[in-house]
């Protein structure tokens, strides 16, 4: 507020009126519209959040210069931001029609149209953009991002890549593709990104973390351990890491009291996060201590109430403890929410319940591939998503 009202002061600008809406005095109109002074100060109004000053700031620069083709784009992206993000449509392609070779215009369209849902014409704009310059970086990373949160990610994949070789230094860039790459199970494309990534970021905990959980698809875990233990050496607090190599651990039967320690710490940093919950209730489990271990198993149920993981851990616990209806009850639910889940499915049998009642027949089509660890993995898609694309309410020089 007080930098603003600096350059209130400077260009002599304010809000008489009380409406919202910078009222233009003398000074302004002394300032080039295209001034580097006026456009720092409307940055700060957005900044701000006060989007109907700076509506009022690029009013007044597109009247002093209709030709400014960036202020009237940042005029559309506050419309946005204003939530007339139809408004801001008509004026981008009115500006696209006077404009048709700029590329700028045309990506905060898609942008626009993202934001109303029209995803198809969204993928449109950024398609034309990347066909008529393939180095236009924004229309890149924003046609990847885009068909990442569309779940397309053999689609994502090459724009992705794209970006990541225009923009090498933006880490999101790196992570998004390399989510894309883990989402269709492509593991040694993801691994490569992640690498690519850290060899630009090194201390980005985040890429290194995401490269830890591949090289668990892979199979790798030492070099799952090492990354975490690198993660963790980044920074101590870093939950998912704390948790991820915590259960690790619990759930191979190795360094129990490490294991107990690391999930400890996560639900400290995070107590009502139901998987970190569950983790350390399996630590706990592991090491025998089976009564804790229940306590928070069922608060872990409390927490999250449609995780198959947990149910199949409190069942073993309830087993442990010869409560074996309660074994089969929460085992129940867990093949109800997993019903593919071969392993639980044989331990089923094996301890005398018989078939799961929800089975008709074999379990050919159920599936040993039950990755627990790495479903410990918060996602970090929809924040990588967001800040490759980047922000645009800043936009323009």
């Amino acid at each position: 507020a007080g930098a603003i009202g600096v350059f209130e002061a400077l260009l002599g600008v304010g809000d008489e009126d009380g409406d919202g809406r910078m009222d233009s005095r003398m000074g302004m109109s002394g300032m080039t519209a295209g001034g580097a002074v006026v456009n720092e100060f409307a940055r700060l109004l957005l900044r701000g959040k006060q989007y109907g000053r700076a509506l009022g700031v690029f009013d007044w620069m597109i009247e002093k210069n209709p030709g400014d083709v960036n202020a009237q784009i940042r005029r559309a992206v506050v419309l946005v931001e204003m939530d007339e993000a139809g408004r801001a449509i008509e004026e981008l392609k009115r500006l696209l029609l006077a404009h048709p070779s700029e590329l700028r215009v045309r990506d905060y369209l898609g942008w626009a149209f993202e934001k109303v849902g029209d995803v198809g014409e969204a993928l449109a704009a950024y398609r034309v953009n990347v066909g008529m310059d393939g180095t236009f970086y924004d229309s890149q990373i924003h046609l990847g991002a885009l068909l990442y949160r569309l779940g397309r990610f053999d689609e994502a994949a090459p724009a992705l890549t794209r970006a990541a070789g225009l923009n090498p230094g933006n880490a999101d860039t790196h992570r998004l593709l390399g989510l894309s790459y883990v989402q269709a199970k492509r593991f040694d494309l993801a691994r490569a990104a992640f690498v690519k990534g850290l060899e630009y970021h090194p201390a980005d905990e985040d890429l290194r973390f995401n490269l830890g959980a591949v090289f668990d698809k892979l199979n790798r875990f030492a070099d799952v351990e090492r990354e975490m233990k690198a993660v963790l050496a980044l920074n101590p607090d870093h939950a998912d890491a704390l948790n991820y190599l915590g259960y690790s651990y619990a759930d191979r039967g190795i360094r129990g009291d490490e294991a107990v320690t690391l999930t400890q710490h996560a639900v400290s940093i995070k107590p009502d996060n139901g998987a970190y919950v569950d983790s350390l209730g399996w630590a706990l489990f592991r090491v025998g201590r089976v009564a804790e271990a229940l306590r928070e198993l069922r608060r872990a149920v409390e927490l999250v109430n449609d995780d198959p993981v947990i149910f199949e851990h409190l069942g073993e616990i309830y087993l442990t403890q010869g409560r074996r209806e309660k074994a089969q009850g929460a085992w129940m639910r867990a093949l109800d929410l997993d019903p593919e889940n071969a392993a639980l499915i044989r331990r089923f049998r094996e301890v005398g319940f018989g078939t799961p009642g929800h089975l008709s027949g074999g379990d050919e089509a159920a599936s040993d591939d039950r990755d627990h660890a790495s479903r410990r993995q918060e996602p970090a898609a929809a924040g990588a998503a967001a800040g490759a694309a980047g922000a645009k309410a800043d936009a323009g020089p």
